[in-house]
C-alpha cells in the first residue's frame, strides 16, 4: 500500500459518516468529518481495525459541538 495514512483516514471518514447516518456520497465528507477522521488516525497508535473503530465510537457525534 503506497499511502496507508490516507487509506486509514478514508476508512475513518466512512465509518464516521455511517455512524452519523449519512450517505457515502462524495459530498458527504465535510471539513468537520475530515478533521475528526484525521484526529482519530493521529490518536490511534496501532494500525488495527479495532483501534480505528474504537476511536470512532469514542468521538462525539458529528454536529453536536
Amino acid at each position: 500500500m503506497q499511502r496507508p495514512d490516507a487509506f486509514r483516514t478514508t476508512i475513518a471518514e466512512r465509518l464516521l459518516a455511517y455512524a452519523a447516518g449519512r450517505s457515502f456520497a462524495p459530498n458527504s465528507v465535510t471539513p468537520e468529518t475530515l478533521a475528526v477522521a484525521r484526529r482519530i488516525r493521529r490518536d490511534t497508535n496501532q494500525i488495527r481495525w479495532s483501534t480505528l473503530i474504537a476511536g470512532v465510537v469514542r468521538m462525539k457525534p458529528l454536529g453536536s459541538e
